[in-house]
């Protein structure tokens, strides 16, 4: 509102015709706020980064919303969908979630009484960890918990292993990517062999 009450009085002074006025007094707001919507695009994208890469969390509800609804957790697969930043709601393929929350992997592990995740700058063992046995656990609890078909290929599983590690294994650098294919299929083959 300065920046547009600046801009009116250097226009009045000035010599100018009036639509140059006019461009004066609305081009000072006008840089403040193509500088505010670059920000903001910034700022979604990088949320959008954290949520990618397991820093982040979502939560929200399927409308209509019921007051003994529990939160659902969002999977970071469904965020490159419609998020609508200013009504707190995802759209993805058809579902919409309301009430769209983010959260941090140390509150949420705090929440759901999880394993604690490690304080920043904790040290970290030598070596890169291996990948068999946190498979292995994800295959057998989604197995146990009927949440994926034995009788699928190795390669329309992986979605569901990578998100139960994600969820289910803070800090360990799972993600919607990681880890890979080529991975997944190596621990896996044994039980796929015939």
């Amino acid at each position: 509102m300065d920046a547009f009450h600046q801009g009116a009085q250097e226009a009045s002074a000035s010599d100018a015709s009036p639509i140059e006025k006019l461009s004066s007094v609305f081009s000072k707001p006008q840089s403040i706020l193509t500088a505010r919507s670059a920000l903001k695009a910034k700022m979604q994208k990088a949320v959008l980064g954290y949520i990618r890469d397991g820093h982040l969390f979502a939560y929200g509800f399927e409308p209509p919303r019921r007051m003994n609804a529990p939160p659902v957790p969002i999977p970071p697969h469904y965020w490159p969908g419609k998020p609508d930043w200013e009504n707190s709601a995802l759209t993805f393929q058809g579902i919409q979630l309301v009430e769209v929350r983010l959260t941090t992997r140390r509150i949420r592990a705090k929440i759901l009484d999880l394993e604690p995740v490690p304080e920043i700058g904790a040290e970290i063992g030598a070596g890169r960890p291996g990948f068999e046995g946190d498979i292995l656990e994800a295959y057998q609890a989604l197995l146990s918990a009927g949440q994926i078909n034995p009788s699928a290929s190795i390669k329309s599983l992986c979605p569901a292993i990578r998100n139960w590690l994600v969820e289910n294994k803070l800090g360990q650098g799972y993600s919607a990517e990681n880890p890979g294919y080529g991975v997944i299929r190596k621990h896996l083959s044994k039980f796929f062999e015939k």
